[in-house]
């Protein structure tokens, strides 16, 4: 069984994480797992040997409730699976209640009180302590789920087993302390922190700028930002949990079954999703601060409008991915490389990393970002607070124009009338809905092959530039571009006689440049057309 070590109540350098450690001891899981039982009324005598009396007077033998119902089992075990999931704690079922680190059991407590426990300080000398669970909490098989009353306060109580305080009073020693500004249980404190959102050993459930789900849904469903720190600083961290590539959905509706929770993730490419949302989601990919006086210290709240229940996320844990609703979004990235995609509604995006892509489809959108960015998708870009051109990019004569570099490039075009030229390298176009143009004005090469996805010959044209393919003719410029000769332009696997110079294989919808006109020597893949379109001929060029 686990012993104790000693631990100071505050000196974290952080008020909130001193406020939540109780100190004294706690549980040394260096060695031994914590074990734990469920008490039934005729294990009592036993336990009694080991623990002895409580000093309230509370626990008698007459008001045991003889079994725990599988329900409250359940919830005790998922509440048990959380704790380890973040923290290097390890569980196990006690083969006998004198064998018991920690001991639950259901009892009539007094009115408004849903749970008590001891905490591994209390002046006890053996090496058990008791929680206590309301056996006649009202309605409690309602609020076992996720988000219920009944679960948060396993929760909780649990929290206090493994050492950690209110954030009203900071536990019983002289070395405790309060969250800032907190002078009582229902006091939110300096920038409203004492909520269960951000700390589960909070008294004020929920969160306050949302109506409260009272009993049943609305509560916190797991561990705040907050305990999670507080637990990791007593028990180290687990770095195994979630690994993968997770999806978090947001809740939809304010119902049973929906809560809080600060989300712990390990690794893996992980996404916070809002779609199904019935309405407009704010989804904030960046993780709890812990900086005092911070108002995100606790966590920054992904939510769809209006309803009570979302996420934050737990400080060093990082979420790659946002995806928005069909509504008008708020999507806000964090330092890593983002992916932030939402679809129909006015969306607004915040983006701080220059690896970030925003992926929209319609609506009139906005980005904030701290960088020069450019998407020609979005319609109103402010850089540094600064409101810069439609797209991120200068728009000529109705044109949004999309330049590529020296590497291989995705470059969007939106709905309306783009100006894309990819550059060098393999570059990926597409024009989207519009009459695009597709420039070519660099010297074809195998290794500067570019594809464009989506032309439409009823829209879409391909503008040639003479100063790289010279052979297209000397008479044409960007401001007064030329019809390519008719001659010039063959449909077939190769050229077919001197002065085939540009030859589309609509079989593979390949365009390739044959500089000599006859396919005496090889011709140089200039780009490749998806989907091979039908109609593909000679006026589909300008020469500039």
């Amino acid at each position: 069984m686990a012993g104790f070590r000693d631990v100071p109540g505050s000196g974290y350098g952080n008020p909130y994480i001193d406020s939540l450690i109780w100190g004294g001891k706690v549980w040394d899981v260096s060695r031994e797992p914590i074990y734990v039982a469920l008490a039934d009324d005729f294990d009592y005598d036993e336990a009694l040997q080991v623990h002895g009396p409580l000093t309230n007077g509370w626990m008698s033998d007459e008001f045991f409730i003889g079994t725990w119902l599988d329900e409250f089992v359940g919830v005790v075990v998922d509440a048990l699976d959380l704790c380890s999931s973040v923290s290097n704690i390890k569980f196990q079922q006690a083969q006998t209640i004198s064998q018991a680190n920690i001991v639950w059991w259901m009892y009539p407590l007094d009115h408004g009180v849903s749970g008590w426990h001891e905490t591994p300080a209390t002046n006890n000398s053996s090496h058990q302590r008791w929680g206590l669970f309301h056996s006649l909490f009202p309605e409690v098989l309602s609020e076992r789920e996720f988000g219920g009353e009944f679960r948060a306060t396993v929760i909780h109580e649990i929290g206090h087993g493994l050492g950690l305080a209110h954030p009203h009073d900071g536990g019983g020693r002289e070395d405790g302390t309060t969250f800032p500004g907190v002078n009582g249980k229902n006091e939110l404190g300096q920038n409203n922190l004492n909520q269960s959102v951000y700390t589960n050993m909070s008294y004020n459930g929920g969160l306050n700028t949302v109506a409260s789900g009272g009993l049943k849904y609305g509560n916190q469903g797991g561990l705040g930002a907050f305990d999670i720190a507080a637990i990791q600083v007593l028990y180290g961290t687990n770095m195994t949990t979630a690994t993968g590539n997770n999806v978090y959905t947001l809740p939809t509706k304010n119902d049973r079954g929906t809560g809080w929770a600060s989300i712990w993730d390990a690794g893996g490419n992980d996404t916070i999703s809002g779609v199904g949302s019935t309405a407009p989601v704010t989804i904030d990919l960046r993780a709890a601060t812990l900086q005092p006086g911070d108002p995100n210290a606790g966590g920054y709240i992904s939510q769809q409008n209006a309803i009570a229940v979302g996420f934050t996320i737990a400080r060093g844990v990082v979420i790659e991915n946002a995806v928005g609703s069909a509504h008008g979004d708020m999507l806000i990235g964090n330092a890593a490389a983002n992916v932030l995609d939402s679809g129909a509604g006015n969306d607004t995006y915040f983006v701080e990393s220059p690896n970030d892509e925003v992926r929209d489809a319609s609506g009139v959108d906005t980005v904030y970002a701290t960088f020069n960015f450019s998407n020609l998708a979005i319609e109103n870009v402010f850089v540094n607070g600064v409101q810069v051109k439609a797209g991120g990019l200068a728009v000529e004569n109705g044109l949004r124009l999309l330049k590529g570099g020296r590497s291989k490039d995705v470059l969007m075009g939106s709905e309306a009338n783009d100006r894309i030229a990819g550059g060098l390298g393999k570059d990926v176009l597409t024009g989207g809905v519009g009459q695009d143009i597709f420039v070519f004005d660099t010297t074809p090469s195998k290794a500067n092959t570019d594809t464009i996805t989506d032309y439409v010959v009823a829209d879409d044209t391909i503008y040639i530039d003479n100063n790289y393919l010279k052979k297209v003719g000397k008479k044409g410029s960007a401001t007064k571009p030329e019809v390519l000769s008719k001659k010039f332009f063959t449909v077939g696997s190769k050229a077919k006689d001197k002065d085939d110079y540009l030859v589309y294989d609509k079989k593979i919808g390949l365009l390739s440049y044959d500089e000599d006109g006859s396919g005496a020597k090889a011709a140089i893949p200039l780009v490749k057309l998806s989907k091979s379109p039908k109609g593909f001929s000679a006026s589909e060029f300008l020469v500039i």
